[in-house]
């Protein structure tokens, strides 16, 4: 849980201070990236349990088929195609479906 708070505390202070006032560079800005990354490694490894098998199989399998279809979205789009707006974008996209899943569980199960 502790990760969580660094998470909404890192990604107040650095939008406050790189996008607002401009006094940190623009790349800290994917930091968030990295401990969605951290949680979500710290909650597989902490609760490989029973009770929530059926869940995570659902949850992954809505997850999977959600980026199938994007890829499938990116291919019939391949005249505009531009890799790392591409590959920013899956990450975008993926990172608060994956936080909102590991928030969920944290609340469903404790």
């Amino acid at each position: 849980m502790m990760l969580l708070y660094i998470l909404l505390l890192s990604n107040v202070f650095l939008r406050v201070f790189t996008n607002k006032y401009n006094f940190l560079p623009r790349i800290f800005n994917i930091s968030d990236v990295f401990l969605v990354s951290l949680l979500l490694l710290f909650y597989i490894i902490n609760k490989s349990g029973n009770n929530i098998k059926k869940y995570n199989i659902n949850v992954l399998r809505y997850l999977f088929v959600f980026n199938v279809i994007m890829c499938f979205a990116i291919m019939l789009n391949s005249k505009y195609f531009y890799p790392p707006a591409a590959l920013s974008q899956i990450v975008m996209w993926n990172e608060p479906i994956i936080l909102f899943y590991i928030v969920g569980l944290q609340l469903r199960y404790n």
